[in-house]
């Protein structure tokens, strides 16, 4: 995954807005296929379908993880909620693509929020389109945040 690096830091937000709305989509379609068991447990992440939203709760684990990791230095122009969405939206890639659902190891060895994201990717994984693939991809936070230092 790569950054943009010459995009600016407006193009880069809409850009992650958009694939984190490609994301909520991806499992809402996923969700209203009802295919499976595996499906109906992405109730609580699909939007109106529960009276709460997991992947709203995720984002905002995953957001106060950001914030710590940088608690010792300025970032300007790539906020903790757009890496964090940039964080799971990547783990979800990366589960979308496995061909066995994950351990329970899974669990244990990676940050929670990571584990749950790679989980819903593998759920979704049918109807992860190869265009949201690619604008994920499309990014890295490293070079991200890296260029964000500038």
């Amino acid at each position: 995954m790569h950054c943009m690096k010459r995009i600016n830091k407006k193009d880069r937000h809409a850009h992650i807005a958009r694939i984190w709305s490609g994301l909520r989509d991806t499992i809402d379609k996923t969700y209203q296929a009802n295919v499976g068991e595996d499906a109906k447990s992405l109730r609580d992440y699909a939007r109106n379908q529960s009276w709460s939203d997991n992947l709203e709760k995720l984002l905002a684990e995953e957001t106060a993880n950001e914030r710590q990791h940088r608690s010792q230095r300025s970032v300007r122009g790539f906020s903790s909620a757009d890496a964090a969405k940039l964080i799971i939206c990547g783990n979800v890639l990366r589960g979308s693509e496995l061909t066995a659902m994950p351990s329970a190891l899974t669990f244990i060895s990676f940050r929670h929020s990571a584990a749950e994201a790679n989980l819903i990717g593998y759920l979704v994984r049918a109807n992860v389109t190869p265009e949201w693939k690619d604008a994920v991809s499309s990014l890295d936070y490293a070079e991200c945040m890296e260029a964000s230092n500038v």
